[in-house]
């Protein structure tokens, strides 16, 4: 996320407060943030930083696939088919 946007997911005044947001926020779409992302990357990271565990990716190369898959739709996407 923060590689993706140049930002933290959460930000917060107290330590407190920012374990709050991590528990139970969902932070900013990163294409919100950075608007050259495209939006295939906002699901991947939607599910990377998933509150329930079994939404989460369950392996590197479960997550591995994902990217593959996000950076051929994005190839496809551009190349207009």
């Amino acid at each position: 996320y923060q590689m993706l946007t140049g930002s933290l997911p959460f930000h917060a005044d107290s330590m407190a407060t920012l374990m709050y947001k991590i528990a139970n926020e969902n932070p900013s779409r990163a294409s919100e943030i950075n608007p050259r992302l495209p939006p295939e990357i906002d699901e991947l990271i939607e599910k990377a930083l998933a509150k329930d565990a079994d939404a989460r990716f369950q392996s590197g190369g479960e997550m591995a696939k994902a990217l593959k898959e996000c950076v051929a739709k994005i190839k496809a996407r551009k190349s207009g088919s």
